[in-house]
């Protein structure tokens, strides 16, 4: 291949997407103030919120006052809970609504405009959303640069009796896990070989991920690399002896996945992006909502969110109740055997998220990290993973 013809390196690909970023900093410094789009959460004006509040649903026209925060943080993304207060006489006086934006931290905001994760997750909430048959916030607002990073996402605030949140600290029960492979089965079904995956949803990202292979090789090897070295206490014989293996299988499974029915992946369906209310499961966080095979989201969720010897006395159980869940829902020629493989071959994703997750420093507590690579070591071994990757390293 000729050097003309050669993908840009990496770290192109960044200066690249910091010079367009700055672009259109520039270009939106005259555009209108309702234009743009504050920098994060808490910068979010109540002239700026009215004016765009107004602007997607009539019945807030002239009603805005003024925005009270009542908390902020910032993890992967900057996020506000904030008081919306309505002009004297009007019913109701107020509106809770929870604020998303770009992350104030450098590093994890490039990373998030790099893989235009927000770009993504506004587009769920614009295009997706009303039809997907699982509990999800309900938007009141969405923006987003078609390239920067920068973006705002207004949701109702959730509220309500018998409301349960969970945290990546938290391990799912039995009760909570036949639950989440309901609400996935569900979810993937009514999305199973959409043809609109070839048109109208064509921005999803696929099981090839080919679009992002250029920054997402060097990124798990230095996170392999930092991982390992600095935690390598933590791992078995087995895992350590295949470090190599692990960190580069990664594309022949993906190609694997190719193979199989797509349908809409949530992306990340861990316990801390889950809440439960009336008996059922709701999901938030939408950023890496892409298209592929629903196993995928069944292994990141029993993986990272059941401790082993949960997983280890229920998994049989639960895949079958997803495949059940889908045929219940119309899906038909998709068996436990393939179900099994697909399960085995994607233990791969849930281990490469957390050993990046590790290499951040940022985005995780360090127990939560800990954790996390135990269990999704204890799965790849439990699994016999390791011999099936292999033979796809080998096909590959």
């Amino acid at each position: 291949m000729s050097s003309a013809m050669k993908p840009p390196s990496a770290l192109r690909l960044v200066v690249r997407h910091l010079a367009f970023c700055g672009l259109h900093r520039l270009r939106h410094a005259w555009s209108s103030p309702s234009q743009h789009i504050p920098r994060s959460s808490r910068k979010v004006s109540a002239a700026w919120l009215a004016a765009n509040l107004e602007a997607a649903d009539p019945a807030f026209v002239g009603k805005i006052e003024r925005i009270e925060f009542e908390a902020v943080g910032s993890q992967t993304t900057d996020r506000s809970l904030a008081r919306i207060i309505f002009k004297a006489g009007e019913s109701p006086p107020a509106l809770s609504c929870f604020i998303k934006s770009r992350s104030l931290d450098f590093a994890t905001g490039l990373f998030g405009a790099v893989f235009d994760l927000g770009l993504t997750e506004v587009r769920f909430y614009q295009q997706i959303r009303a039809e997907v048959p699982v509990r999800t916030p309900q938007p009141r607002f969405a923006t987003a640069r078609s390239s920067g990073g920068d973006f705002v996402l207004v949701l109702d605030r959730l509220e309500g009796r018998d409301l349960n949140f969970k945290t990546v600290a938290d391990s799912a029960t039995l009760a909570e896990a036949e639950k989440v492979i309901d609400a996935l089965a569900a979810l993937h079904a009514h999305f199973w070989q959409d043809r609109r995956f070839a048109t109208t949803l064509n921005w999803l990202q696929d099981s090839l991920v080919e679009r992002w292979e250029i920054v997402a090789r060097p990124l798990r090897k230095y996170a392999f690399e930092k991982v390992f070295r600095e935690h390598a206490s933590l791992f078995p014989h087995e895992v350590s002896q295949r470090r190599q293996l692990l960190e580069t299988v990664v594309p022949a499974a993906h190609r694997h996945n190719h193979i199989r029915p797509e349908t809409l992946l949530h992306g990340d369906p861990h316990l801390g992006n889950m809440y439960f209310q009336d008996g059922e499961v709701g999901l938030l966080d939408w950023q890496v909502v892409q298209r592929g095979c629903g196993m995928k989201d069944v292994a990141y969720f029993m993986i990272t969110s059941l401790s082993p010897e949960l997983r280890r006395a229920h998994q049989y159980l639960l895949l079958e109740r997803y495949v059940e869940g889908l045929a219940r829902h119309g899906v038909s020629g998709y068996g436990f055997d393939e179900a099994w493989h697909d399960y085995r071959i994607n233990s791969i994703h849930s281990f490469v998220a957390i050993v990046v997750t590790a290499a951040s420093g940022a985005m995780q507590e360090r127990a939560v990290v800990e954790r996390g690579l135990r269990n999704t070591s204890s799965a790849l071994i439990d699994l016999d993973a390791i011999e099936l990757f292999r033979g796809l390293d080998a096909s590959a």
